[in-house]
């Protein structure tokens, strides 16, 4: 079995893998503030056919990944919910 069908048939594979990823680069795990942001890139990673590299590419170009904190203690700030989250999510720009 690849990993494609491994993530096709197991529901909460794709989401552990997502939110593995976007930790990593992060140095941290998400808070539960960042749920829209995760929930959109699981849709996203679906979407492209669970192709691990567009998933990596996704990621980091984001504005939530991107987004640099003075506390690393707080995963996000005040003006950072909701719609904004989404927001985030979408790329910054082209990764070749």
């Amino acid at each position: 079995m690849g990993l494609g069908e491994a993530l096709r048939e197991n529901a909460e594979l794709p989401r552990c893998l997502v939110q593995r990823v976007y930790s990593y680069g992060t140095g941290g795990p998400p808070g539960v503030e960042i749920r829209a942001v995760l929930d959109y890139f699981n849709e996203e990673f679906a979407t492209q056919g669970y192709r691990f590299r567009e998933l990596l590419r996704m990621v980091a170009l984001s504005k939530a990944f991107s987004r640099v904190q003075e506390d690393p203690s707080e995963n996000v700030d005040s003006d950072y919910q909701g719609e904004n989250q989404i927001a985030s999510a979408q790329p910054t720009g082209e990764m070749r």
